[in-house]
């Protein structure tokens, strides 16, 4: 008796190209999680540079604390002392010591660079403005496009604009002054 051999390598054939096709099921399925890897890495570091540029703006406001705190005591005003007059004051050293020069609408932008660190590892931290101004009215200093700029070292970076509005009305009702300095126009760019 004669064997058929006409189904010889049929079952190789259909090993190989099962094999074939979980391979290629495998490589775009691996390929789809690595990319979604990537994406979710990138955004980690867009999160990241947003909080270090949030950081640093938070560190200018700080500063900015620290020189309202510097004009009232030296003003030397009490808790009980809220005249317009000593309001007046406070907010005149506060301008005076911001201005870019005595007869300037426009801040020391230097001044505000100080008041954040430059770096943080490998990352760096940029403090500017395209229009720097200061203005005054009723008590309220206004330091005016406030940008702050954090870039990782891998590139990946995040911008916050802001005005940084400074009251002077209230400071000597025993809060810190803290309390007194607080953001508008806060945009993340």
């Amino acid at each position: 008796m004669k064997k058929d051999n006409s189904n010889r390598g049929s079952t190789l054939l259909i090993v190989i190209i099962t094999f074939a096709i979980v391979g290629i099921i495998s490589a775009v399925a691996i390929s789809s999680s690595y990319t979604s890897f990537k994406i979710r890495m990138s955004g980690n570091d867009v999160t990241k540079a947003y909080y270090g540029a949030d950081s640093a703006m938070e560190e200018v406001r700080a500063g900015l604390c620290g020189l309202l705190y510097d004009c009232v005591r030296e003003e030397g005003g009490s808790a009980s002392d809220n005249s317009e007059d000593y309001v007046g004051r406070v907010a005149d050293d506060l301008v005076g010591r911001l201005r870019y020069d005595a007869n300037s609408q426009y801040y020391n932008v230097s001044l505000v660079k100080g008041f954040a660190s430059e770096a943080r590892g490998n990352d760096t931290i940029t403090v500017d403005s395209s229009s720097p101004r200061l203005t005054m009215s009723d008590g309220l200093v206004t330091v005016s496009d406030i940008e702050v700029s954090y870039t990782m070292k891998n590139g990946t970076g995040s911008s916050i604009r802001a005005d940084i509005v400074i009251d002077c009305r209230n400071i000597s009702d025993g809060g810190s002054s803290a309390d007194f300095v607080y953001y508008t126009n806060y945009k993340k760019e």
